[in-house]
């Protein structure tokens, strides 16, 4: 079983974090068994805790036991009582060992893994992931096939001073281009967003599409 939902998108403003545009391009994802397509509902973009959202593409069965993985690093958290809740710079880098140490068992967890939210600053933090446990951080992240065309398109239009309407735009022009790419998905999308206001996950919309220049 795999997933064609791995390319999701990711803007964030500098400072503020006016904006974790997460796009999924799947929160239905689509998923392949061998020749037939067959939609499912699979909840690939997730809170990890009051101050975390995951999103995630690859393999469905490794996700979940990713997310197995961050529910019971949760409830330790939560029984230790003592008000601390791990920031999303924590978390991305306890996922990455874990990442880490799959793959040099030669037993990987075949995902791409996006961990965005606020940190105890109240600062935007953006970190990727990936089954080899390779990292990094930046002001945009993209996995699967978005990391050869929607970057970029990241690139050239991000700026410092985006702001989330022009950020939500931005992201789907990437998803748009992506879903043209592989005409097998479906155009449905939904944002991720952390602010000053919390996490929040929009509900998924559908991108307009045209087929007629085909």
């Amino acid at each position: 079983v795999s997933t064609q939902s791995t390319w999701e998108a990711v803007v964030s403003t500098q400072s503020t974090w006016e904006a974790v545009v997460s796009t999924q391009s799947t929160w239905e994802a689509v998923v392949s068994t061998q020749s037939t397509w067959e939609a499912v509902v699979s909840t690939q973009s997730t809170w990890v805790n009051d101050s975390t959202l995951i999103a995630a593409g690859g393999e469905v069965s490794d996700l979940d036991a990713i997310m197995d993985m961050c529910e019971q690093q949760r409830v330790s958290d939560l029984c230790a009582d003592d008000g601390v809740t791990r920031s999303p710079t924590e978390v991305h880098s306890w996922l990455t060992r874990i990442m880490k140490y799959n793959r040099d068992q030669t037993n990987p967890l075949w995902n791409s893994i996006l961990v965005g939210g606020l940190n105890r600053k109240g600062e935007g933090y953006l970190g990727y992931t990936d089954l080899y446990g390779s990292t990094y951080t930046d002001n945009y992240a993209a996995t699967g096939f978005g990391q050869h065309l929607a970057i970029p398109i990241l690139r050239d239009k991000w700026h410092e001073n985006i702001t989330v309407v022009e950020a939500k735009a931005l992201v789907s022009d990437c998803m748009k281009v992506l879903f043209y790419r592989d005409c097998c998905t479906i155009n449905r999308i939904q944002f991720g967003i952390a602010d000053k206001n919390g996490l929040r996950l929009e509900e998924p919309v559908k991108l307009d599409t045209n087929w007629r220049f085909t």
